[in-house]
């Protein structure tokens, strides 16, 4: 697997140093334990187009998410986002001429957090019932 880190927009060459199962099994070429579908609509109303990604990369994967062979090899170009450690794979079919699209990582449930402290009317913290993950927003103006 090739493994780009973006910095300042731009991808990097290097050993990438992010550390997650998703990557982890992408990396030995099988379908991380959160592969799901996405249609073309959600797919179009995705982070992609709103966030840069943290790493970028491109694989083959033989092997389906219990370690068994897939019936035909994926060629997997995948965008994975450090901020909430959720990615978005496209899948090329190049003889059957098409794209798919995948997502993988948690599917956060966030509900706001407070933790005693006030910082302020407009900063707000956030915490996946999931996963875990916390993100905070200033939502002034």
């Amino acid at each position: 697997m090739l493994l780009h880190k973006v910095v300042s927009g731009s991808p990097k060459d290097s050993d990438c140093d992010i550390e997650h199962p998703d990557l982890v099994a992408i990396n030995d070429q099988r379908l991380p334990e959160t592969w799901a579908s996405m249609s073309e609509e959600d797919f179009a109303k995705s982070k992609f187009f709103h966030y840069t990604p943290s790493a970028i990369g491109y694989t083959q994967v033989f092997k389906d998410k219990d370690g068994s062979p897939l019936k035909e090899m994926l060629s997997i170009h995948f965008f994975w986002f450090d901020f909430d450690k959720t990615g978005i794979a496209v899948v090329s079919d190049y003889w059957g001429g098409k794209v798919k699209y995948f997502r993988f990582g948690c599917d956060h449930d966030f509900h706001e957090v407070y933790d005693g402290v006030l910082r302020g009317r407009c900063l707000h913290t956030y915490e996946c019932k999931k996963c875990g993950s916390r993100h905070t927003v200033d939502s002034s103006d």
